[in-house]
């Protein structure tokens, strides 16, 4: 009954037609935890049954959404979300403005007038520009902004070149039966963009902030094999005769051609390996797991194999947006450390509270922070260094 009642009430909202005293039951429902960390679904449900685009009148909409905003009776605060569902057709735009309003409500509802966050420096802004560079074979760093496009390197005989929307490509024979293998590598530093690359075979490569892959410039043998620090999302060429491996911390991760994400930070305890196309077969020294469409492997020591994974959420950071769902503050910490580049430090123990909400990459951190303090978590910003107060 409270899923449907929700759903009735945002519909209305959507419409314009809420009353004051629907208002407060909406706010009410929201305080609930439980209905916290089912938000976004409920949300995702409704806009998988819209049918027809809707014009959003701004204007129109204002006074309301100030209203769902409004923490107490003094004080109205303006939204910095901005809400990106994307891979959606047919989404209504007033449904969809909704989303990152409640949203924004769902963290700011309880928090108190004095904000939390003590900023003694600059604000952190988000990267605007690619800190990448790519290592060639004699050990030469090339900078990817050094050139709008054209060639960045000559590595042997491929051609390394930049296009006009920032792709790095890599040309010539991308495979050969015979010969040395020759390897370069493409490093994405925190604080960078996401990085597009393809590889010699075809295979198309995102690499996030805070990661590096290493491959040979033109693959020779029986296999298509690369090493991957951090995270990355492929698109793999396919070649049944020349099978492609990735090897991260921990685990190898054998395809044939498919759309995989994988996740493996030196400095976080587990890697993952979602799919989203295709099939692969994850290996690590307890054995292995043949994933289907839709899973996830989660490899510590063992590997445990998750079902019906949200790609939205995975493939967040490649599509611009932080997506949350029950996410403990270590773990969103992790994601604006090697997005902002910053250095975190913990005083207290930590809360157990955790957080939904789809947030836009390209807010400066403070804005970001801001959401957490509803808990009565405190922040305290120096330069690039983060202090997390519980």
């Amino acid at each position: 009954m409270i899923k449907e009642k929700i759903e009735f009430l945002l519909s209305r909202l959507s419409r314009q037609q809420l009353s004051e005293v629907e208002l407060d039951e909406l706010r009410e429902l929201l305080n609930n935890q439980g209905v916290k960390d089912d938000f976004l679904f409920i949300i995702n449900e409704m806009i998988d049954r819209t049918q027809s685009e809707q014009v959003f009148d701004e204007k129109r909409y204002t006074p309301l959404l100030n209203k769902i905003l409004q923490a107490d009776k003094k004080h109205k605060m303006t939204s910095p979300i901005q809400v990106h569902m994307l891979k959606r057709i047919s989404i209504a735009a007033s449904l969809l403005f909704v989303v990152g309003t409640v949203s924004y409500f769902l963290f700011f509802s309880n928090r108190n007038e004095n904000r939390l966050v003590k900023q003694t420096s600059n604000d952190i802004v988000a990267p605007h520009k690619t800190k990448a560079s790519i290592t060639l074979a004699d050990g030469t760093s090339v900078s990817i902004e050094g050139i709008q496009s054209g060639t960045l390197a000559e590595d042997h005989d491929v051609v390394v070149t930049k296009n006009s929307d920032g792709q790095i490509l890599y040309a010539g024979n991308g495979q050969a039966t015979q010969g040395k293998l020759v390897y370069n590598t493409l490093t994405n530093p925190r604080g960078s963009r996401v990085v597009n690359i393809f590889l010699s075979d075809g295979t198309q490569v995102w690499l996030n902030a805070g990661s590096s892959i290493t491959y040979p410039i033109k693959f020779i043998g029986s296999k298509r094999e690369v090493q991957l620090t951090g995270e990355a999302y492929f698109e793999v060429s396919k070649n049944k005769e020349m099978p492609f491996w990735v090897e991260a911390k921990r685990m190898r991760v054998e395809v044939l051609g498919t759309h995989f994400d994988v996740k493996a930070y030196e400095d976080e305890q587990s890697t993952q390996t979602t799919l989203l196309e295709g099939s692969v077969n994850v290996v690590n020294q307890s054995g292995e797991r043949l994933l289907k469409p839709g899973q996830q492997a989660d490899v510590d020591s063992k590997i445990q194999v998750i079902d019906d994974v949200d790609f939205d959420m995975v493939l967040a950071w490649k599509n611009g947006i932080f997506n949350f769902k029950s996410a403990d503050v270590i773990t969103i910490m992790n994601q604006l450390r090697n997005w902002y580049d910053i250095d975190i430090v913990y005083q207290g123990k930590p809360k157990s509270e955790t957080f939904s909400g789809i947030i836009n990459r390209s807010e400066n951190i403070s804005s970001v922070l801001k959401i957490i303090e509803a808990a009565g978590i405190g922040f305290k910003l120096e330069g690039k260094r983060v202090t997390v107060i519980f």
